[in-house]
């Protein structure tokens, strides 16, 4: 691309590293420079040349995009107007100046002039218009070059960062001494943005420990006229607190899991005490022993049954993942003899032998009846 522009014969350009140093002219440059004479040039004009092999560029324009060099004459008394554009662009892995100029006619730069006179003062409007609101927003806005660097903060900026306009501007997130992992993540999405002209969305948290703060921030290409990225916007805004709820959300509902997983465990328990009662009440005779155990076994975990449903009910639990215990004072030797009680059928049925020894002395203790019961 550089080749075709360089083969041109209308247009004089030149292609210089950020020293100044030229590396590359056409013949219309140097036609050109033979009649250029820089101390006639206003102060702020965004071009210097003072010989064949050396471009002097004001430090503003670095890393601006693309600047237009408005029409001028090389040197005092009649002559030919030049205009083009002053152009950052990036060469073998260098930031380097495209400077691209040609004649025009008086004619021409006068209907042009008075157009642009119209045009730049629409643009005061509009940029006065994004001033109020962003200074105004309550979301940190801040604008930035394609060397990474702050041409505009709001007044959230300066509060959330504690430092003024005059310490931002001009200067980059790492040359302010920001950490470097978030440099480093904060540059590599602007390098991003500049090069693909999409915007981008990072999240990132500023601070440790306690007075960490959790940031989204969006990033915004401006374009200029030519099409190019001159500038991105920077809008972030503070998701302190919304982290804080997505995060209480998420265990919440991690503990409703659980709670769900236990009970669904439990609810299982009972089911085979009370289908064995069943079949043992079949089997034998009212008021027998066998008889009168099936039932007391079936009114228990019936009771049991009941209980997990209600758990299960109990919103307020459910959502906390937390067991309501029923602790009383009991002696244990009655839970352990209920529990092979109500799984002795299901031994029996499958030719098992449940021997129960229980100490001789009572075994108080103060605990849930039916969590105990489970445990055994």
């Amino acid at each position: 691309m550089l080749d075709a522009l360089f083969a041109e014969p209308t247009a004089a350009r030149c292609l210089a590293r950020e020293d100044g140093r030229i590396v590359r002219h056409n013949a219309e440059w140097s036609r050109y420079l033979v009649a250029l004479d820089s101390t006639f040039l206003p102060v702020d004009f965004p071009l210097r040349a003072a010989t064949l092999t050396e471009l002097r560029v004001p430090s503003w324009t670095r890393g601006a995009g693309a600047i237009r060099i408005p029409p001028h004459r090389p040197r005092p008394g009649p002559g030919p107007l030049w205009e083009g554009t002053l152009t950052w662009v990036r060469e073998a892995g260098l930031e380097m100046v495209l400077v691209s100029l040609h004649e025009v006619s008086r004619a021409g730069v006068d209907v042009r002039l008075a157009s642009e006179r119209t045009h730049q003062a629409s643009s005061q409007e509009s940029e006065q218009r994004f001033r109020t609101l962003a200074e105004n927003a309550p979301d940190i806005i801040a604008r930035f070059d394609r060397r990474f660097r702050h041409l505009y903060v709001n007044a959230r900026a300066e509060a959330a960062s504690g430092l003024t306009r005059e310490q931002l501007l001009g200067r980059s997130n790492a040359e302010l001494g920001f950490p470097p992992h978030l440099v480093d993540l904060w540059h590599s999405s602007f390098e991003r943005v500049f090069t693909t002209g999409r915007p981008e969305v990072l999240e990132f948290t500023y601070g440790t420990g306690g007075d960490a703060r959790h940031y989204e921030a969006k990033l915004v290409p401006e374009l200029a006229e030519d099409g190019s990225v001159s500038s991105l916007l920077a809008m972030t805004r503070d998701v302190t607190a919304w982290k804080k709820v997505e995060l209480e959300l998420r265990e919440a509902d991690r503990l409703k899991s659980d709670f769900i997983a236990v009970l669904s465990h439990e609810l299982r328990n009972p089911l085979a005490p009370i289908r064995n009662s069943l079949v043992l009440l079949e089997r034998t005779a009212p008021g027998t022993d066998a008889h009168s155990r099936a039932r007391e076994v079936l009114v228990r975990q019936t009771e049991q049954l009941a209980r997990l449903v209600d758990d299960l009910l109990d919103i307020g639990r459910l959502t906390h993942g937390k067991i309501e215990l029923q602790p009383t004072r009991l002696d244990a030797r009655e839970v352990v003899r209920a529990s092979c009680d109500a799984v002795r059928p299901l031994f029996e049925d499958r030719g098992v032998v449940l021997d129960l020894e229980l100490s001789s002395e009572s075994a108080w203790v103060e605990v849930d009846r039916e969590r105990l019961g489970q445990m055994v």
